[in-house]
């Protein structure tokens, strides 16, 4: 056997061990691991009518005419930035592109989840303009301490959670930069301050027990709601509050790392 032929033997044997995993044998469906990596599927196209969903759950949703792996529905996500603008697709139908997965911690509404790497529109789309990046305007050099409220209406539907944030009762806008939310998969609700704030006090419908989630007025604090409870004792609509306060700590501080020496 010549030198070349081994050659192209062993560069054929290495292209094929690099390979991902899914790509012998083109697995269609995930498979339900602990452990997602190296269980989701082949990349794939599905299609349906996009829902973008305006409420405190805040997915994206592709549901399908026939289950998809078993799932009537699929939630869609972009990992990492430069990813396609999905959801600016919203009320089109569409076919997306990725590899499908099962939430390894569990989602509020769908089960399994679309890594969209592609998004193209079947037929007439309008599509929608992307939000407003906010993520470079500061708050007011002014302000030192600011009321946020957020309304919640927890009831099935999409319903938006409602921000305000002021000073002294003058509004501040846009309210992006002074407060934001993340509700987890355990259901609970988290309220943020903007940049240079911490939160300091915390309260609102008593049911969603409201409460710090570390030591007030710390990096890593957080306020914290349980809506699930409030649902539980049949309060829906709530008004949840809390407080920010300037970061007494200057930017280049960890607030979590030890004293100095003699301090």
């Amino acid at each position: 056997m010549s030198r070349l032929v081994l050659m192209l033997l062993l560069v054929t044997a290495q292209a094929v061990f690099a390979l991902p995993a899914y790509a012998g044998h083109a697995r269609a469906c995930p498979v339900w691991r602990d452990a997602g990596e190296g269980s989701e599927s082949a990349p794939r196209w599905i299609e349906g009518r996009m829902i973008v969903h305006d409420s405190i759950r805040g997915s994206i949703e592709l549901p399908q005419k026939a289950p998809v792996c078993g799932e009537a529905s699929i939630r869609l996500v972009v990992f990492g930035a430069g990813g396609p603008d999905v959801d600016s697709y919203a009320g089109c139908r569409v076919r997306t592109f990725g590899s499908l997965q099962y939430s390894s911690i569990g989602n509020i509404e769908m089960d399994m989840y679309q890594d969209v790497r592609k998004v193209e529109a079947i037929g007439a789309c309008k599509r929608t303009p992307p939000a407003p990046d906010y993520s470079h305007v500061e708050p007011r050099s002014d302000v030192h301490d600011y009321e946020v409220s957020m309304d919640v209406d927890y009831t099935e539907g999409d319903h938006p959670v409602v921000f305000h944030a002021s000073v002294r009762g003058q509004a501040l806008e846009p309210v992006q930069v002074y407060a934001s939310y993340d509700f987890t998969s355990d259901y609970v609700l988290y309220g943020h301050c903007g940049k240079g704030f911490v939160i300091d006090k915390v309260s609102g419908t008593p049911e969603a027990r409201p409460m710090h989630f570390d030591t007030p007025r710390t990096r890593l604090d957080m306020a914290a709601y349980d809506p699930e409870t409030a649902a539980a004792a049949g309060k829906w609509q709530l008004h949840l509050m809390y407080s920010c306060t300037r970061d007494a700590l200057p930017d280049d501080v960890d607030d979590e790392a030890p004293p100095a020496p003699g301090a």
